[in-house]
């Protein structure tokens, strides 16, 4: 695996590919709301990638959105998305990706991450928990497509 932490034009058309492999319709984002996630000029991507050694195998094996925010005169940073393809789940490429971006994140001088989720997405409550996210609260309907509250999650950096 390598982690490459930038985003090169067109790479939200394998973002888009992997996150249907990634999550079930409800919680899926089409083309164009990830094209203007991954390019909007706040965004922090980082991307793992099979070793490019033989370029006609290159495979995206996931991928990490992050946008610095401001509200009411704060910024921080909110995790838009992390997929890992369901091949290279629990390999630790998702840890590998999220630290990067926190650190990018970081070196702009942010000091928290937030983000929501699926009340009912256990491997992923597990797998914030693990990566020292604290539960703060609740949005009630924040998944309204899918019926499902969500939880929310903050990280001091």
């Amino acid at each position: 695996m390598l982690l490459r932490g930038y985003y090169r034009d067109g790479d939200y058309q394998e973002m888009y590919r992997l996150d249907l492999d990634c999550f079930a319709k409800p919680f899926q984002f089409d083309l164009w709301t990830m094209k203007q996630a991954a390019e909007a000029s706040s965004a922090i991507v980082a991307i793992a990638e099979e070793d490019r050694r033989d370029p006609s195998r290159y495979r995206m094996e996931g991928f990490v959105i992050l946008h610095i925010e401001e509200k009411r005169d704060q910024r921080y940073a909110y995790l838009i998305t992390i997929d890992v393809a369901p091949s290279a789940r629990r390999s630790g490429i998702g840890s590998v990706m999220l630290t990067h971006a926190e650190q990018q994140a970081r070196a702009a001088g942010i000091r928290r991450v937030a983000l929501h989720v699926a009340i009912d997405n256990e491997p992923a409550i597990r797998f914030y928990e693990r990566q020292q996210y604290e539960r703060v609260g609740l949005a009630p309907g924040y998944y309204h497509d899918a019926g499902l509250d969500a939880l929310i999650y903050r990280k001091q950096l």
